[in-house]
């Protein structure tokens, strides 16, 4: 099956919520595995190509290439509800920290490294209040989110059952192109990422996509 290498380095502190928080220290914690490393699971991954995918297909409602685009989407990403085109030919993998990291930091003694040990190296915790009128904090509006430091890099896997067509890899580029930021609180300056899409070989495919994409936009 054809892979794809997914690449988002945080330009800024970021944070891949979970829903819930840690009585006493977080109210909004950040999703990590039983080592403390932070990751942003595979529906994530695949929700931020596909929230770019609509607005794209959104901003070119009117050109004659949107119908092509949409079908390409669907093929790419599935279509809602339960048959066998749902899912889509794509499939997206965890997006983790570069296992050389991991395994340098998991090569050191776990007596001296704990799992909190790891989670606290690589974030910090951010306070906020609410402001009222008068310029001064309103009570009980404290709130500790946790959030990663800027500079980390988060690498996933996207495969293929099978080899994509121009338009689709076209598309498919193009949304990861658009991906400017993730997470939560992005409204506030967090979240800011660059992202990379790449061959097996390594070799940058955006590129070679967005030129075959404006030729699609532009027939």
């Amino acid at each position: 099956m054809p892979t794809f290498h997914f690449k988002l380095t945080l330009l800024s502190e970021a944070t891949f919520g979970r829903g819930d928080g840690v009585a006493g220290l977080v109210d909004t914690e950040i999703e990590h595995d039983e080592r403390g490393f932070p990751y942003l699971h595979g529906r994530g991954v695949k929700g931020l190509f596909t929230a770019q995918c609509a607005d794209i297909l959104g901003a070119l409602q009117s050109s004659p290439a949107h119908d092509k685009l949409e079908q390409a989407a669907d093929i790419l990403f599935g279509k809602g509800g339960s048959d066998l085109h749902a899912n889509g030919k794509l499939h997206f993998g965890t997006a983790r920290l570069p296992k050389n990291l991991c395994d340098a930091i998991s090569a050191i003694d776990e007596k001296k490294l704990s799992r909190h040990d790891v989670l606290e190296a690589l974030t910090t915790i951010r306070r906020q209040t609410k402001i009222n009128d008068d310029g001064a904090a309103e009570e009980n509006t404290l709130r500790a989110t946790r959030v990663l430091v800027s500079g980390l890099i988060f690498e996933s896997e996207i495969t293929a059952e099978c080899p994509l067509e121009e338009v689709e890899l076209a598309l498919l580029a193009a949304c990861a192109e658009a991906i400017r930021s993730v997470g939560s609180n992005r409204a506030r300056g967090l979240g800011r990422v660059r992202a990379e899409l790449m061959d097996e070989a390594g070799n940058d495919v955006t590129a070679q996509g967005m030129t075959q994409f404006a030729r699609e936009v532009l027939a």
